[in-house]
């Protein structure tokens, strides 16, 4: 850490006692939005030589902020706290900052000179945004194990990057350090809460597209490399889509720039990634398929769409029940399993919904 600097010569007892401060945790609020300013001033002073300030997921504050319920009070900081440090800095040779969301739009870099941004869409630096084919067959080779090189592709690959196809480096790092085990590596270090709440929370257009990804199929759709929370907030779709895209939890396989906006083809990019979005559909089916889902499941069968009423009773039949669950008796269990799906229509003056008539102590026959 820096906390050398706290005896250092070179500083006057003001800016030690400024930086300890933040570094204790007893700094006030106005210390700590100035606290990337402090600290590069004492590496300036200390060494005689300008810093370069490294942010690796500078948005995640962001992302906490808006699953939490303090978007505004982390924008309003983080504003202050880059502002001061970057905008503001006199004594900073250069900045390097990694995340999801475009710079430039949240208004946290408002006036900062010489701003030069690089997305998953961008050809420049592309190779560097993850492990290129020759590196993961080298690591391979080296660790014994590039007789599994097809696998991991299927695994790991598939992220494509301007004009790069790239592997998940902490995946390969991980499948290496565990002697060739294939397990969701990456997914399991992430904040999934995002991605979660917003497949959960979505719309029955949005879940539907969302299934057809799944089905392995490929999806046309705008692209917004500007995302904002508060689009989020307004279900738009389109910022939806290109932060599933720029999270890394889907791909562009191609891309256009169109005078109406940004097009692309979207796909999962690889096993892990879909065994997660497993995860994710069989949580949300096995607790909540929610209203809208329902209605439309209704509606289908109401109007003789059987197609797609029987794609929604195959979804549910695979993703919540069990072999276990049909017993001894599986047409019994399907048939009590339909009249659940349809017991709502009980209610209306329109149809007469009935099961097995029984006459007597017994059936008719």
């Amino acid at each position: 850490g820096f906390s050398y600097l706290q005896e250092s010569e070179f500083l006057t007892e003001f800016q030690k006692s400024s930086f300890s401060r933040v570094l204790t945790g007893k700094a006030n609020q106005a210390q700590l939005e100035n606290a990337l300013q402090t600290l590069t001033k004492c590496l300036f002073f200390h060494h005689r030589q300008q810093p370069i300030v490294l942010i690796d997921e500078y948005d995640t504050p962001i992302h906490a902020g808006y699953l939490n319920g303090f978007y505004d009070e982390i924008i309003k900081f983080l504003r202050s706290f880059f502002s001061a440090g970057l905008k503001d800095n006199t004594l900073l040779h250069k900045a390097v900052l990694t995340g999801i969301l475009r710079v430039s739009r949240e208004s946290l870099f408002s006036g900062v000179n010489h701003l030069d941004v690089f997305s998953v869409l961008s050809p420049r630096y592309s190779s560097y945004f993850g492990f290129t084919e020759t590196e993961v067959t080298d690591l391979l080779k080296q660790a014994k194990m590039e007789d599994k090189l097809p696998q991991v592709k299927d695994w790991y690959n598939g992220y494509h990057i301007g004009e790069s196809t790239l592997y998940n480096p902490w995946s390969i790092i991980n499948f290496i350090q565990k002697e060739g085990v294939f397990d969701l590596y990456w997914v399991n270090t992430s904040d999934n809460d995002l991605i979660k709440t917003l497949i959960a929370s979505s719309g029955f257009l949005f879940k539907d597209a969302f299934e057809g990804l799944f089905q392995g199929s490929f999806l046309e759709r705008r692209l917004d490399e500007n995302i904002v929370f508060s689009s989020l907030q307004k279900k738009n779709e389109t910022a939806v889509w290109s932060l599933f895209l720029m999270t890394g939890y889907l791909t562009a396989l191609s891309h256009e720039k169109t005078e109406r906006g940004t097009f692309g083809t979207l796909a999962i990019p690889n096993k892990e990634v879909k065994a997660l979005f497993r995860i994710i559909i069989e949580e949300w089916f096995s607790t909540d398929y929610g209203l809208d889902w329902y209605d439309q499941f209704l509606n289908a069968l109401l109007t003789g769409n059987i197609e797609k009423f029987s794609s929604e009773v195959k979804m549910i039949m695979e993703h919540t029940v069990s072999f276990h669950d049909t017993g001894g008796s599986p047409e019994a269990f399907y048939h009590g399993l339909m009249i659940g799906l349809t017991a709502s229509l009980h209610a209306s003056p329109f149809y007469d919904t009935r099961s097995n008539r029984e006459s007597g102590s017994g059936r008719y026959d």
